[in-house]
């Protein structure tokens, strides 16, 4: 989980599209303990975490993460588990992102339920994903833009962008691996139920690779050691 150097122009990007210049007395939550990526390094930003890059541009900062992966969380990271409903009081965030978390979560009705839930009216939640064209198996989903639109359709968020694009977007940067962009405005506080979510999720594709194998696994090896138990 990362931001690479496109995904900061993008973030300065739709700032501007909602003008927002003093972020001084905003939130805003990580979905995923996100890395700045060496492509970003290159330009000048020396963070070596997205929760300082933010912080320093004035936000007030929380991370959640459940701390599986191979990278080590901060301290300050809250480890909840996003496939499942979140019930701890977090307050509202002007801004949720998501850059490289949504596509390792098997529940997406529940981590979209989730970041809906933590933005406020008239906030904005910020995706950045692989879609079908990113070029190899990685995470259990890959994104389109018809996932996204028909989500704010249910959801009756404002479509602020929805966009595929590669690090070539910016005539700087060697072309890489492509990624589903998108920025989606809050409008009402409501999430559609499970079954209506599903006119959205049948635009994922789902990806039959190694992630998914492993979560078989460790699902198999889990019911294993329940029935052992009982």
């Amino acid at each position: 989980m990362g931001i690479r150097y496109k995904g900061i122009k993008y973030l300065e990007e739709i700032f501007h599209i909602t003008r927002y210049t003093d972020f001084s007395n905003l939130r805003l939550v990580q979905i995923g303990d996100l890395f700045i990526r060496g492509d970003a390094h290159a330009y000048g930003i020396r963070h070596g975490k997205a929760f300082n890059y933010f912080k320093d541009l004035g936000f007030e900062v929380k991370t959640i993460d459940l701390g599986i992966g191979q990278e080590r969380i901060g301290p300050e990271v809250l480890q909840y588990d996003l496939s499942k409903p979140i019930t701890e009081k977090m307050g509202e965030f002007d801004f949720v992102i998501d850059f490289g978390t949504s596509e390792h979560i098997e529940n997406q009705y529940n981590l979209h339920k989730n970041m809906h839930n933590l933005c406020k009216i008239n906030g904005v939640i910020i995706h950045s994903n692989p879609s079908p064209n990113y070029g190899s198996d990685h995470g259990l989903y890959h994104y389109t833009p018809s996932f996204y639109t028909q989500l704010a359709r249910i959801c009756r968020y404002k479509i602020i962008d929805v966009r595929e694009m590669t690090n070539d977007y910016w005539a700087k940067d060697p072309p890489r691996k492509s990624h589903l962009y998108s920025a989606l405005m809050k409008t009402r506080q409501e999430f559609p139920s499970e079954q209506r979510f599903g006119d959205a999720i049948k635009y994922l594709k789902v990806i039959e690779g190694r992630e998914k194998r492993t979560l078989e696994k460790m699902k198999k090896e889990q019911l294993e050691k329940e029935r052992e138990n009982n």
